[in-house]
């Protein structure tokens, strides 16, 4: 499935890693099942990639950007077909666990896992880490605003690379995927530094390399007879 690094100790020590990794939390699990199933997809296993990014995505919100960029990587590897499959597995399986809390309270749901993460409801988040978003949001006339603005636009962008450049490697996924998350973790209105564990992780998958790695080895060679 994932390549183990060669070097994990300089990643555990880092304090984005090693405070979640000591206080607990789901941050580093989605981000584990992000990986897994951005791998998995590279391998042409569309049923565990959408078993895997469905998980991480009833998790918590930030494992959704993966779903888009996984059927890019599928699409161009496997075809049409195979991505729609990873998609439905994916969605089934994201909305086999969220569906009964969004069907008992709709408008709770929606106001803790849409609006709450935006800063659009009356709680504050404590997540106020001096980031671009935070600070656009704190500091400037209209700044929330503006900072939604630019993160629409930052997805929008990715949104088109995947439709015109789709990533045709597992590393090119995990790079885009990884510079999606961090474009969104930066212009957030309620963020904090702790979210850039999930581009560290995907760029520390990119820069992994392995001989087992499918972007290595052409999948059409392998099925060539000698």
């Amino acid at each position: 499935a994932v390549a183990r690094p060669r070097r994990v100790g300089p990643l555990l020590a880092c304090p984005l890693v090693a405070l979640p990794f000591a206080v607990g939390g789901v941050d580093l699990p989605v981000a584990g099942l992000m990986c897994l199933g951005l791998a998995l997809a590279g391998r042409g296993r569309q049923g565990g990639a959408g078993l895997a990014l469905g998980a991480a995505a009833a998790l918590k919100w930030t494992a959704w950007p993966a779903l888009p960029v996984a059927l890019a990587l599928v699409a161009v590897r496997e075809g049409r077909r195979s991505a729609l499959r990873c998609v439905v597995v994916a969605l089934g399986t994201a909305t086999a666990v969220v569906l009964p809390s969004a069907l008992t309270d709709p408008a709770g749901f929606l106001r803790n896992v849409v609006a709450f993460p935006l800063g659009l409801t009356a709680t504050a988040s404590p997540a106020g880490s001096p980031l671009p978003g935070h600070l656009l949001a704190a500091h400037v006339p209209g700044g929330r605003v503006i900072a939604l603005v630019l993160l629409t636009a930052g997805a929008l962008l990715i949104g088109v690379s995947l439709a015109v450049r789709p990533p045709q490697t597992v590393r090119a996924a995990a790079w885009r995927l990884a510079l999606g998350l961090g474009l969104a973790t930066a212009l957030m209105p309620t963020t904090r530094f702790g979210y850039l564990v999930y581009p560290l992780l995907l760029a520390a998958l990119v820069h992994e390399p392995t001989h087992h790695d499918p972007e290595v080895t052409d999948r059409s060679v392998e099925r060539t007879p000698a």
